[in-house]
């Protein structure tokens, strides 16, 4: 008696267990079916307004943004704003940097790049943070 009583909490246990496996299984996601989600650069600094050339002198992910910084000065002052202040700063950036890159449209290629205002050779854009 005790073995059939056995053997029943053992087959409900493996039953259980085993549509609870189907039952997550289906909830789970496929791994190809994931939405691979890419960063959206910002190249205008968020603190200076300017162009980032290149790498610029560092990077910040804030959600799905990456925002690049003009020099080693805009990283801190960007850290002391709130998150509210930052997606506000990212947005500016993101207005400025569809516009310059409307304006690149009507330059011929990108060798006239170095030529938008405000921009040196060497960081790809003058941060007035600089001294």
């Amino acid at each position: 008696m005790v073995k059939k009583a056995l053997s029943w909490v053992v087959a409900v246990l493996l039953i259980g267990g085993a549509s609870y496996g189907v039952a997550h299984a289906k909830t789970k996601a496929h791994p190809k079916s994931k939405a691979i989600h890419k960063l959206v650069l910002v190249r205008v600094c968020p603190i200076t307004d300017q162009w980032v050339k290149g790498k610029g002198a560092g990077s910040e992910v804030v959600g799905k943004y990456k925002v690049l910084f003009c020099c080693k000065s805009c990283p801190p002052m960007f850290n002391k704003l709130s998150l509210k202040q930052k997606y506000q700063k990212i947005a500016v950036a993101l207005k400025k940097q569809h516009m310059m890159m409307m304006k690149m449209k009507g330059m011929k290629g990108m060798k006239n790049m170095k030529n938008m205002s405000g921009m040196s050779k060497k960081s790809g854009a003058m941060c007035p943070m600089k001294s």
